[in-house]
């Protein structure tokens, strides 16, 4: 059994854990259910899908009974083939909208779950479960050698792992849409932190409106938005509204004068990139000029000063890191994302008449 959790069990995160250990079913949660249970719970096997993990993917494909609770989980092809379902949601609509449920539980999410643990024994079977645990500790590890290293430029992952390390246990994370996506949802680990984010990943620009509107509603709480220089130009016109109303939210921004997300779904297709280039903007001094605070961020020993002295600022700040062009790798590459992202290297190094074998052979060792 594999539990896919979704952000209809916020309420219910000590059922959670109860029904997973007594069914010895790992946790994968839906984007928007980041923070259903803390990120290193033992159980809990990261996102699905294309940003997801991959023992999250290859628990998927081996599992025998789905277990959807509080999700409609939209993406089918991540889900597996033909297993036998229960759903459980407090919305009639919900269940078996989009994978055929052999039992359909309609109830809150908190009373239904407790309600369905005492119906089951605890199973004394674990070995899919503690296989399961071997993995995502063989992927934390190796995900977390990129957050470790000092290289320059900056490497987003290191900046998503300091950020971890200096926000608040209550915190609340406005997360835009593109690769900062990726980024945190794979590399900042969740303990108490409500995570914000535009579900169907379309809403570009979300992440700097979201931590007005979280500082509005949660005064006390610390309010902090992760945005790429694509989603951050979208909506900066907000932010001297958030000095107006002396909001102190942190506006973290991942500078890669690129539309990032898009540069890389062109090359998965196998297509040269075209038009995801930015204009390379201080916003550091964009933030100091709306009566702000400001702190640009091209080093790796500048980070933790930058995000100490923001969240201690007590007002509006934003802090501009600039960082290298990292693709956001998929947690499992399929073999037609390998052929096709070949094709584009092929092309770009045709395009620059510079079809020299050793570096397509290295970034084709990486991508297989």
């Amino acid at each position: 059994p594999v539990i896919l959790a979704g952000k209809g069990m916020k309420s219910a995160r000590d059922e959670l854990l109860e029904f997973s250990d007594k069914a010895a079913a790992p946790i994968i949660v839906t984007l928007p259910g980041k923070g259903v249970v803390p990120d290193r719970h033992p159980h809990m096997l990261g996102n699905l899908g294309h940003i997801g993990t991959k023992p999250a993917y290859e628990a998927m494909e081996e599992s025998d009974l789905l277990i959807m609770l509080g999700t409609s989980f939209p993406y089918r092809d991540y889900l597996p083939e033909d297993a036998p379902a229960i759903q459980l949601d407090n919305n009639p609509a919900k269940i078996g909208k989009r994978y055929p449920v052999t039992a359909g539980l309609v109830c809150d999410a908190k009373k239904g779950l407790l309600e369905l643990t005492k119906t089951i024994e605890r199973k004394s079977n674990r070995a899919f479960l503690e296989s399961c645990i071997q993995h995502m500790r063989k992927w934390r590890y190796e995900i977390e050698k990129d957050e470790q290293v000092a290289t320059a430029p900056l490497k987003p992952q290191q900046v998503i792992a300091r950020l971890e390390d200096a926000v608040a246990d209550d915190a609340v994370l406005s997360v835009d849409v593109g690769n900062v996506t990726v980024w945190t949802a794979r590399h900042f680990n969740m303990t108490s932190q409500d995570f914000l984010i535009s579900s169907w990943l379309g809403t570009m620009g979300c992440g700097l409106p979201g931590a007005i509107s979280a500082k509005l509603s949660n005064p006390e709480r610390q309010a902090v938005a992760v945005c790429g220089d694509g989603g951050f130009s979208m909506s900066m016109h907000d932010f001297p509204t958030a000095v107006k109303y002396d909001l102190p939210i942190v506006v973290v921004i991942l500078n890669n004068q690129n539309l990032g997300m898009i540069q890389y779904e062109q090359q998965e297709k196998g297509h040269v990139n075209y038009a995801t280039a930015l204009e390379n903007v201080d916003y550091a001094k964009f933030a100091e000029a709306c009566g702000g605070k400001g702190f640009s961020v091209t080093k790796h020993e500048e980070l933790i000063p930058a995000l100490k002295n923001a969240f201690q600022s007590q007002k509006p700040s934003i802090i501009d890191v600039a960082i290298a062009d990292e693709p956001p790798l998929p947690g499992k590459i399929s073999y037609t994302q390998a052929v096709n992202y070949s094709k584009y290297m092929i092309k770009k190094l045709v395009e620059k008449k510079e079809l020299d074998l050793p570096p397509l052979k290295k970034s084709l060792k990486r991508i297989f």
